[in-house]
């Protein structure tokens, strides 16, 4: 099924009583009547979670309602298709009029139990395939390494916070949403409408109240504010499933570093080493 309209999206979700089917991007196309059974399982337990009234990001909580949030899924995490699917639903995105147009990437399930390093070290593979095959330059405004402040990823010109959910998480529940890990990659220009307002700061807080009374452990303290010089965004994409703060060095290279290891180096006990480093 070839793109459409935005208005035909929300159309085909509200057909479908869901809005996975119509606005699932896989490469070029948007739409596929018949996804994986396992991403249709993984799915509707992602909308039972986020869509809570409790869930702790209202946020995503009214995006996904709303039939705002696009969809992709990869088998593993150096996926060919899946940077040709970022470049199609960073169009989309530019195209929407809602500020909370995400895309949620889902990955395959494991067929066993994984340790949590496993999950955030296939995070970071994934953010180093997607920039490997990265067809347009990294902006000269944004900066290259994480350990500047206003660093955030940045593909297809356009620069993400990413929140990664997975399976291994036990005390941090609002980052457990089912059996697959699950990358929400969220536009740094959503975040800078909500900054622009003056609620802005008053939401934040609204949100980690409610992480206070949804997870089995508090408000991690790597969680910052983009900009604050105290802060850095890498440490955020995937916390501690306990209040540990990060101290290790970011797994990702900008191309234009020296890089660590070569994109299909990442495999676990590579990507040990390099946070090691």
């Amino acid at each position: 099924m070839n793109s459409r309209g935005k208005d035909a999206f929300d159309l085909g979700a509200q057909k479908r009583g869901s809005h996975l089917q119509s606005r699932l991007i896989l490469g070029d196309t948007v739409g596929q009547a018949s996804p994986p059974q396992w991403l249709l399982n993984s799915y509707q337990e992602f909308r039972r979670h986020v869509t809570d009234p409790e869930y702790p990001c209202f946020f995503g909580s009214r995006a996904e309602q709303a039939g705002h949030l696009f969809y992709t899924y990869c088998e593993h995490a150096r996926s060919p298709m899946l940077p040709r699917s970022v470049q199609n639903f960073i169009k989309l995105k530019r195209e929407s009029e809602h500020f909370d147009t995400n895309l949620a990437v889902f990955l395959a399930p494991e067929p066993d139990q994984r340790s949590h390093d496993y999950y955030r070290n296939r995070l970071w593979q994934l953010l180093s395939h997607l920039h490997a095959n990265d067809n347009q330059a990294w902006p000269e405004e944004f900066p290259i390494a994480p350990e500047e402040t206003n660093w955030e990823f940045t593909f297809g010109g356009e620069q993400f916070f990413i929140f990664s959910t997975s399976p291994s998480y036990r005390l941090r529940k609002s980052r457990n949403l089912g059996v697959c890990q699950i990358l929400m990659m969220q536009p740094r220009s959503s975040f800078d409408v909500l900054s622009s307002n003056a609620n802005g700061a008053g939401a934040r807080e609204k949100v980690r109240q409610r992480i206070r009374a949804w997870d089995d452990v508090g408000v991690h303290p790597d969680l910052g504010v983009y900009g604050d010089p105290a802060s850095r965004e890498w440490k955020q994409y995937f916390l501690p499933d306990d209040m540990t703060p990060e101290a290790g060095q970011c797994p990702f290279r900008h191309q234009l570093e020296q890089p660590a290891v070569a994109e299909d180096e990442i495999p676990e006990q590579q990507a040990i080493r390099v946070a090691q480093k």
